[in-house]
């Protein structure tokens, strides 16, 4: 039987207390994945179900894509794979039996595709639970997954998120759970919440053109989790109280206890918990003294086994200041920043852009007291101090509605995409096999630079997708005025390379024209990021 597939590590950002004292401190609790042990490791067979809204306002183009994206997803997926089609508007039906991706199975669901008719309104609740009928009883040594596509609110059932969430949660032991935000009018927090319950994974699709390689990201994702069902039980010690959980997790509270469950992992990916505890020691303590035990438990996907790890840490009590630990108050402060963001996200949406400006500027002004810049330059808190910044600038412009909107929209994606991070580079067999599908065959490409400062030869277009902005983690690194971090991107899909606007506050051009889609580059074209121009070319 293989063994655990995650590994746990704790730490505290501070080192020392004084006894007979009440000290606030923060705990890191990290989970990661190890890689396969065996590139040739199969991976067990697939069960997935596809819930598709299609509510009036999927009609003509979007739902052109969305059959012709799944259509290509059933293609890449593997005979042994079993498919089911659910969609779902004024109520939920199943369109295609859930059943193993032979050539004739694979004919019917092209068929099935094909005859969807957008209709209605959109009863999220019932594609969730009829997409759970689908997938039937549980077979033995398979993964299962329900991917939901939707590009509204929910108008019709139970329409709480937090119901919506609880309904995927109820899944959890049978099956991952990942939403997909469609277009401009989707409900990010509701499909974030859901997949959070679920499990999985929550996936912006801003234009219905690149449909298809945010599908291919969520079907990989779904397909090479190494890990399942993962959760991790905190325990402090006598003495020690947890006062809260950051972060976007499912927390449930026992007897002073907390288990927080996680999503599915991929192969080489992480996931951190910040949990905030009072610690206090005894007058008389001193020396070692015992904080939290954490216990990990997680499946291997398909396995019913469950494997268990456990850590403890502790602190020393001593006389004098408490001690604290840099390298884990700066993780502290990463993960708080999300915090802030929250705040900021429900005073923007009430139209106070001035005051979401201002509690992003104070959160920046804390952060930048803790840290010394010229050592965080570069990471991760240096990244994050520099983002934050920046959506204050943007929100202090009172953007308009739409601008808001494209904003909001991509910082949820970001957020999304940045725990997903991680991992990107050690992507799973079918990750890599999906996207490389999804791309196409893909000219040699690189951006000449027309204006501004860069390599006398360009960037070469590398991989599937290239980000372009200032952040460090931008695969085209760019500078200069109204550069945003992450400004905009070129993705590879259908052997050519689309551009497409981040959201980032001041746009992005192509030949002097301001996108407002994904545009699709041809050699020549002159692209306007801030006051960088570049020019895109292809190899012969």
């Amino acid at each position: 039987m293989p063994g655990p597939a995650l590994d746990l590590s704790l730490a505290l950002d501070v080192r020392s207390v004084p006894p007979g004292t009440t000290q606030r401190a923060h705990l890191v609790i990290e989970v990661s994945a190890a890689l396969p042990e065996d590139e040739r490791h199969e991976r067990p067979p697939l069960a997935l179900v596809f819930a598709i809204d299609v509510s009036a306002s999927m009609w003509g183009q979007p739902m052109e894509q969305v059959v012709r994206s799944l259509e290509r997803m059933v293609e890449l997926l593997d005979p042994t794979d079993r498919v089911g089609i659910v969609s779902f508007s004024e109520g939920a039906e199943v369109v295609a039996e859930l059943e193993q991706l032979d050539a004739p199975a694979r004919r019917r669901l092209a068929g099935s595709l094909r005859r969807i008719d957008p209709e209605g309104g959109t009863d999220m609740e019932s594609g969730l639970r009829t997409s759970r009928s689908a997938l039937g009883p549980r077979v033995p040594a398979e993964r299962r997954g329900i991917l939901l596509l939707s590009d509204g609110d929910p108008t019709l059932g139970d329409r709480r998120p937090e119901a919506l969430a609880e309904i995927a949660a109820s899944f959890r032991e049978d099956a991952t759970v990942s939403t997909l935000g469609y277009g401009e009018e989707h409900n990010e927090d509701i499909l974030r919440r859901i997949a959070v319950a679920g499990g999985g994974q929550y996936y912006y699709v801003r234009d219905p053109a690149l449909c298809a390689t945010e599908l291919a990201l969520a079907v990989g994702a779904t397909g090479d989790a190494v890990a399942e069902g993962v959760s991790v039980d905190i325990s402090p010690a006598r003495g020690v109280d947890i006062i809260r959980i950051a972060g976007d997790v499912r927390v449930r509270k026992t007897m002073g206890a907390a288990r927080v469950e996680l999503p599915d992992l991929q192969p080489g990916e992480h996931a951190s918990l910040i949990v905030e505890v009072a610690i206090e020691p005894g007058a008389s303590a001193s020396g070692a003294f015992d904080v939290v035990r954490a216990r990990l438990a997680h499946r291997r996907p398909g396995a019913a086994d469950v494997h268990v790890l456990e850590r403890a840490i502790g602190i020393d009590v001593q006389a004098g200041e408490p001690e604290r630990d840099p390298s884990a108050r700066a993780r502290v402060l990463v993960a708080l920043a999300e915090e802030a963001r929250s705040a900021a996200r429900a005073l923007a949406d009430q139209s106070s852009f001035e005051l979401a400006a201002a509690l992003l500027r104070r959160a920046v002004d804390g952060m930048r007291a803790e840290a010394d810049l010229e050592a965080e330059d570069g990471t991760p808190l240096g990244e994050t101090i520099a983002q934050l910044a920046e959506e204050a600038e943007v929100l202090a412009k009172k953007p308009n509605p739409a601008a808001y909107r494209l904003f909001r929209k991509a910082q949820a994606g970001r957020a999304a995409a940045a725990s997903r991070r991680a991992g990107a580079s050690l992507a799973g067999p079918l990750s890599r096999r999906a996207m490389a599908t999804v791309a196409g065959n893909l000219p040699r490409a690189r951006l000449l630079v027309v204006q501004g400062n860069g390599p006398k030869d360009g960037y070469r277009l590398e991989g599937t997708t290239n980000t372009i902005g200032q952040t460090n983690q931008a695969q085209i690194r760019l500078e200069g005025k109204d550069v945003s971090r992450e400004h905009c991107s070129i993705v590879g899909q259908d052997g050519r390379f689309w551009l497409t606007d981040l959201g980032g506050g001041s746009g992005t051009f192509v030949n002097g024209k301001k996108i407002t889609a994904p545009a699709a580059l041809k050699p020549g074209d002159v692209i306007g990021v801030g006051d960088v121009e570049l020019k895109y070319e292809e190899e012969r």
